[in-house]
C-alpha cells in the first residue's frame, strides 16, 4: 500500500515537471520541423506503418494525382489556345461544341435504346438485371440477338433449378377393394387424414 502511494507521488511529480515544460512553447525552424517529420516517418515505417499504403491515403493520393493531371492538361490547353489565331480559336471552340453536342446526343440515344431494350426484355420475361449484359449501343439487331441468347440460357437455368427442387415420388399402387371400388377410408389413408371410426 505504501508502495502505491510512493508511485502515485512520483507520477504526480512527473506530471508537475511536464506541466512546467509545457508552459513555454518551443518554436521550430523549418529545417528542425522537417527533421522531426522525417524522424517520425522513419519511426512509423519501422513500426509497420508506411505512408501511402493504407486505403485512405492511397485513394487520396490517387485523387490528388488525377486532379493535378487534369489541372496541368487544362493549363497546357489554355496556353495553346492563347497562342492561336482568331480563326484557329473559333475552329477549336466549334470542334469542342460539336464534341459536347455529340456526347449529349449519344447519351440521349443510349437512354432511348435502354428503354426499348427494357421493353423487349419485359416481353421476353427477362429481369432488368440483364440490361447491361445484352445492350449493344447503336446496334438494335445485336441487342435483340443477345436478348434471345440470354433468354434461352435463363430459361434453361430456371428449368434446371425447378427440376432439382422437384423430388420424384412414385405413388404406391392404389389399394382397391375386391369389387374394384376405392373406399373413403383408403382415400383418407392415402391423403394422410385421420380415419373416422
Amino acid at each position: 500500500m505504501a508502495e502505491n502511494i510512493d508511485n502515485q507521488n512520483l507520477d504526480n511529480q512527473d506530471l508537475d515537471n511536464q506541466d512546467n515544460k509545457d508552459t513555454e512553447p518551443k518554436s521550430y525552424t523549418k529545417e528542425e520541423l522537417d527533421a522531426l517529420l522525417e524522424k517520425a516517418r522513419k519511426e512509423g515505417e519501422t513500426n509497420g506503418y508506411v505512408k501511402g499504403k493504407t486505403d485512405t491515403n492511397a485513394k487520396w493520393e490517387k485523387k490528388s494525382a488525377e486532379q493535378t493531371r487534369l489541372a496541368k492538361e487544362e493549363a497546357e490547353k489554355q496556353a495553346r489556345f492563347e497562342k492561336m489565331s482568331e480563326l484557329e480559336k473559333a475552329q477549336t471552340e466549334a470542334n469542342e461544341s460539336k464534341a459536347k453536342l455529340q456526347a449529349l446526343e449519344d447519351k440521349i440515344a443510349l437512354n432511348e435504346q435502354k428503354e426499348e431494350t427494357r421493353k423487349l426484355m419485359k416481353d421476353k420475361g427477362l429481369p432488368d438485371v440483364f440490361l447491361d449484359s445484352v445492350l449493344v449501343f447503336k446496334d438494335a439487331e445485336a441487342t435483340l440477338a443477345k436478348i434471345v441468347e440470354v433468354k434461352e440460357l435463363f430459361d434453361a437455368e430456371v428449368q434446371k433449378a425447378v427440376e432439382a427442387r422437384i423430388t420424384t415420388h412414385v405413388p404406391k399402387q392404389n389399394q382397391q377393394k375386391e369389387d374394384g371400388v376405392f373406399s373413403e377410408s383408403m382415400a383418407r389413408k392415402a391423403l394422410g387424414l385421420a380415419i373416422k371410426s
